[in-house]
């Protein structure tokens, strides 16, 4: 559903695994997400808020100035992003796997999606807004300067 990066760091967080993060002025508030396990984290100025995400693996995340605000995912796999300049909102989005994703500046936002599955996603300036859609699996997705505006999408593959 999101290509969110990095969705949770310490702050209250238990059971945390945190390796050779060499992030720059992250802001972090409210965190109660459990479990979680970061490899490789290089993100510079992430700002994440309301976060109570649990058991998230993020490895080889190199994002940049990402803005998370009130994610509550759960059990997100996140493998390889090197996302730049996300901006999300308000992600309630369950038990995603995203592997490989090398989007640049996405923006969105409301995205309630459940159970998404994104494989070597390579998407550019796309804008999503109000994203309700339910079991999307999207496979080798190379998509560029797409705008969506209140999609409402129930078991699309593509």
């Amino acid at each position: 559903s999101t290509h969110l990066g990095l969705s949770s760091l310490t702050s209250s967080s238990s059971n945390s695994i945190i390796t050779n993060d060499i992030s720059t002025s992250d802001v972090i508030t409210n965190d109660t997400s459990n479990s979680d396990i970061i490899t490789n984290d290089t993100s510079t100025s992430d700002i994440i808020t309301n976060d109570t995400s649990n058991s998230d693996i993020i490895t080889n995340d190199t994002s940049t100035s990402d803005i998370i605000t009130n994610d509550t995912s759960n059990s997100d796999i996140i493998t390889n992003d090197t996302s730049t300049s996300d901006i999300i909102t308000n992600d309630t989005s369950n038990s995603d796997i995203i592997t490989n994703d090398t989007s640049t500046s996405d923006i969105i936002t409301n995205d309630t999606s459940t159970n998404d599955i994104s494989t070597s996603d390579i998407i550019t300036s796309d804008i999503i807004t109000n994203d309700t859609s339910t079991n999307d699996i999207s496979t080798n997705d190379i998509s560029t300067s797409d705008i969506s505006t209140s999609d409402i999408i129930s078991d699309e593959s593509h």
